[in-house]
């Protein structure tokens, strides 16, 4: 594994210039890097590119750019970034004009996901939110890795195998993955076909949501594959392989695939 520490990287969704700015100048006199989105659009495509180790989201936000704001718009997005992949445990910070202070507005957007609130007029204490917050992220990661690091040692990297579909579930060489019959089932047999020129393909949700006619769309296939590449990790850990969220289905640019790792029998 790499272990050279990388800037920690902060995305920042605020539709008033003012305050991204300001924000901007925070976070970099922090020593971070960020990412800075005016609207929810392009919150959207910098979000499914990369994993942020924190994000500032403005309760406010237009979802294009100059459009009048929707209420709702900053509490839909807190539930987009928990259903990606990417982002699903990034610390949230919401930044609020005013609605900080009705309670059952904060519970709610608690509720849909957010960590923690920042009023705009108390930006001083800003600095001081962050390194909580991504200092505490910092302890619960150390923690994960010292309990997994005991067993971590002896496990020798995956070097690659085949997928089998059985009527008994899903093999990895002789590691069970999954049942047959499930929505991933489905998608990983999807993945593991090969075009005329012997290419496999990548495909986003909205792809694979269309080909196997899910009643729920993209969601379906979200919620099949975010716990699917989790729990590869767990599997193969145990089977005596490291491995990470990519060992199986690989999520790229052009969205979900197989593994070049992998072989697969579709």
């Amino acid at each position: 594994g790499r272990h050279f520490r990388m800037k920690k990287r902060v995305l920042i969704i605020d539709d008033n210039s003012k305050v991204r700015q300001t924000l901007e100048d925070r976070i970099e006199s922090l020593g971070y890097d960020f990412d800075s989105a005016g609207c929810q659009t392009t919150a959207t495509a910098f979000l499914q590119k990369r994993r942020y180790d924190l994000i500032l989201l403005d309760q406010e936000l237009p979802i294009k750019k100059g459009k009048p704001t929707h209420k709702q718009v900053g509490r839909n997005l807190i539930g987009q970034i928990r259903q990606d992949a990417n982002n699903e445990s990034t610390p949230i910070i919401i930044v609020t004009a005013h609605d900080g202070d009705n309670s059952s507005v904060v519970a709610d957007l608690l509720f849909n996901g957010a960590t923690h609130f920042i009023h705009k007029p108390q930006l001083e204490d800003l600095e001081e939110k962050i390194k909580a917050v991504l200092d505490k992220q910092a302890q619960q990661s150390k923690k994960a890795r010292a309990v997994t690091g005991s067993k971590k040692e002896k496990n020798k990297p995956f070097t690659g195998g085949r997928l089998t579909f059985r009527e008994d579930g899903i093999f990895l060489d002789d590691i069970r993955l999954a049942s047959t019959a499930t929505i991933i089932g489905r998608i990983l047999r999807e993945l593991g076909k090969r075009n005329a020129t012997g290419k496999r393909r990548a495909y986003s949700c909205k792809d694979l949501a269309a080909i196997l006619k899910l009643d729920r769309g993209d969601k379906a296939v979200a919620e099949a594959i975010s716990p699917f590449r989790k729990a590869v990790i767990e599997r193969l850990q145990e089977a005596g392989f490291a491995a990470d969220s990519d060992t199986v289905i690989t999520r790229g640019l052009g969205g979900y695939e197989l593994s070049a790792l992998i072989e697969a029998d579709a």
